[in-house]
């Protein structure tokens, strides 16, 4: 029997919360909550909450979610009127202790779900039967693109990193329209992921699919880069097998981004200084992606000269564990770039990364929207983007116009 639950002998590891932003998207949607009220109505059942629709959509969603496409074993929601306060904030209202518990109730009544205690005592586990499997997965095909998590177009933190009101003003009126624009081009899309293994494809978040643009400070010209769907994080031999509309992809990237960009912070160019033939990220003879990681650090907050070794040394064994050795002198290695780059060295432990990262934005910013306006999808990898094969050529053009337009000396090579 396919299902999810927890009993006493069972590990917490192998259950998932259940993420009430995520609901079920598209035609199928529609007709999956249809066939669930007939359901209700053809057993006789009571069934009168506030947003009923909302909550079905929910709890199909992470079901299919978290068992299906997660491969975990249980979906779980402490089952606690006082949890749901903060959960009715998230979702504008739309999902409340009633509402969910009772639809829960109803899904264990039509024969859809078990449910067992949790760690407080709560029945708040829940395991899907052959019968869920069958009526809803095979029935109606689900795949990735049938379930959709919601977010806002932009966020703001302030400088303690806590999440703080957007205020509506001319600017973020215009921000929001273009990500909202940009995002509603990607949900018309058939933007379907190539064959992955079996661990890659269930740590997927296949229900994130749009961007929002996430600013610090409280300030709209720091940070702003574009974060959200599932493709910015997987490996790019998967990222390439990725089809748009039924069209293979190619991925065009800046290279050296933010070494160009310190360059136009100061109105100079990189190429003044190093051939196109040349690696700019050359240190030592350390691995190329070592160099750029330790030079990306050290333009960022809490990284100083005190602590440069310590910081990267745990940074570098999580982010690339193949490349990790014990001992690695970080401090050294970003004193040779600075060397190497005597132009913008003193930028160097300026904690000077949001500003870039703001830089970074305005040209991602640029380029999908113009590409939005062109009616041609593309996905955004911070500082590459992937295109059908089709659109390759008009992607290069305006990705090299995107630094003449926004007035920064120094344009990177696209490869």
């Amino acid at each position: 029997m396919i299902a999810i639950g927890q009993d006493s002998g069972d590990f917490l590891q192998t259950s998932s919360l259940a993420d009430f932003n995520t609901n079920l998207f598209g035609t199928k949607s529609r007709r999956i909550i249809k066939f669930i009220i007939d359901e209700v109505k053809s057993n006789k059942l009571k069934f009168s909450v506030v947003n009923k629709k909302e909550n079905i959509s929910v709890l199909i969603a992470n079901l299919y979610r978290i068992i299906y496409l997660g491969l975990k074993h249980y979906c779980h929601a402490p089952m606690s009127p006082g949890y749901f306060k903060d959960i009715g904030k998230l979702t504008n209202r739309k999902i409340g202790y009633n509402g969910w518990s009772e639809t829960v109730r109803i899904f264990k009544q039509l024969g859809y779900i078990q449910t067992v205690k949790g760690y407080e005592g709560w029945f708040s586990r829940i395991k899907y039967t052959d019968k869920f499997h069958y009526d809803f997965i095979e029935k109606f095909k689900l795949d990735p693109q049938d379930i959709l998590k919601t977010r806002p177009s932009i966020t703001k933190k302030n400088s303690k990193g806590v999440e703080v009101e957007v205020k509506n003003s001319r600017r973020t009126y215009q921000v929001i329209r273009r990500v909202e624009n940009y995002n509603k081009l990607l949900l018309s899309t058939d933007i379907v992921p190539g064959k992955m293994d079996a661990t890659t494809g269930a740590k997927t978040p296949f229900a994130n699919r749009t961007y929002t643009r996430r600013f610090v400070k409280s300030n709209l010209k720091l940070g702003g880069r574009f974060y959200g769907p599932y493709w910015q994080n997987l490996p790019k031999r998967y990222r390439k097998l990725i089809k748009i509309n039924g069209k293979e992809v190619v991925e065009l990237d800046y290279n050296a981004m933010h070494l160009h960009l310190l360059y136009s912070k100061i109105n100079k160019s990189l190429y003044d200084y190093y051939s196109f033939a040349e690696e700019p990220y050359t240190a030592l003879e350390y691995d190329r992606k070592i160099v750029k990681f330790a030079f990306t650090a050290c333009i960022n907050e809490n990284c100083t000269r005190k602590n440069v070794n310590q910081v990267l040394g745990q940074r570098v064994s999580k982010a690339l564990p193949d490349l990790f050795e014990r001992g690695l002198p970080y401090g050294k290695i970003i004193d040779a770039l600075a060397d190497n780059h005597p132009q913008i060295g003193s930028m160097f432990y300026s904690e000077i990364g949001h500003e870039i990262a703001y830089m970074e934005s305005r040209v991602t910013d640029y380029v999908v929207t113009v590409l939005t306006k062109h009616k041609i999808p593309t996905l955004s990898i911070h500082d590459s983007f992937l295109v059908s094969k089709p659109k390759v050529s008009f992607l290069r053009i305006i990705m090299q116009e995107a630094f003449t337009k926004l007035k920064y000396k120094s344009i990177p090579f696209i490869k």
